[in-house]
């Protein structure tokens, strides 16, 4: 089960689904199942979201449509029975259900049955931490793998199969270097500042809050996690926090003969300018994390 997938719903009066029926034509089953740039409501308290105008081009090559998210009440599918279309105002669905279907169609009709949602796979997301309470996650690129006409929201906390909201929020600083090496430092390990790096006045140790861009590290002190970020650093102006055990081996090793003391000591001068220029405006508040 790829549990990669999430699902939403959207509930709302211009999302409903219609019928359209034409002499000689087929019913047809129509809504939206994304409308464009339009932030949710806070999911589940964690972050809100947004779709980025053709998210989905060249994404949705074998889609299927369902009653309910049910995968055994199949009512299209692309190319034939299932067309998606991504317009102005966001990603549009035409279904041609099968006749046992009838039912189904009476009750959209009726209006009893009036959201749609969709089951996709993000790609690209980018996040807007400006708001620490609720962050936004806009999703500017994913495979689509299907809609559904519903009656409630579909928003699980945990699913089968179905990748959960909080999962979503924890993940955020899941990154990758290009190199597909992950993070020195993760989110929540204790370090020590380096001594002649600068760091807030009277503090060198505390803990990784974010680590973003290829690596650098929002560190929060000690004493002071109230404030938040205090400031950022690279990779080379930190290391893991020490404890007494670990002064206690450094001492016997230097008692075993053969051993040198090594000058672990000092920044790597020859990091990238870029990347010096990036945590300097991260520091001066002028940058969100891309």
């Amino acid at each position: 089960m790829d549990k990669d997938r999430e699902i939403r719903s959207i509930l709302i009066q211009e999302n409903r689904p219609e019928i359209r029926k034409v002499d000689g034509e087929p019913t047809k089953i129509i809504g939206y199942a994304v409308r464009w740039d339009q932030l949710s409501n806070p999911i589940w308290g964690y972050f809100q979201e947004k779709f980025k105008k053709g998210a989905f081009t060249n994404r949705m090559a074998d889609v299927y449509a369902s009653w309910q998210h049910d995968e055994k009440e199949v009512l299209g599918r692309t190319p034939n029975t299932l067309l998606l279309t991504e317009d102005d105002n966001g990603l549009r669905y035409e279904i041609t259900p099968p006749s046992w279907a009838d039912k189904y169609v009476e009750t959209i009709e009726r209006g009893d049955v009036r959201g749609s949602s969709f089951i996709f796979r993000a790609v690209k997301e980018e996040w807007d931490e400006s708001n620490p309470d609720m962050p936004i996650r806009t999703v500017t690129e994913a495979d689509l793998i299907e809609v559904s006409p519903v009656t409630k929201p579909a928003y699980p906390q945990s699913s089968v199969g179905i990748r959960s909201e909080k999962e979503v929020f924890e993940g955020r600083f899941a990154e990758k270097r290009a190199d597909d090496s992950s993070p020195a430092f993760s989110p929540g390990t204790r370090i020590q500042v380096e001594i002649d790096t600068p760091h807030m006045e009277g503090q060198s140790t505390g803990e990784v809050r974010e680590a973003v861009l290829t690596w650098v590290y929002g560190i929060v002190f000690d004493g002071m996690e109230d404030m938040g970020i205090h400031k950022w650093y690279v990779e080379s102006e930190l290391k893991t926090e020490r404890t007494n055990s670990d002064d206690l081996d450094d001492e016997r090793k230097k008692e075993q003969p053969g051993n040198k003391n090594k000058d672990t000591k000092g920044m790597d001068m020859k990091r990238s300018a870029e990347l010096d220029l990036k945590v300097k405006l991260l520091n001066l508040g002028g940058m969100t994390n891309e």
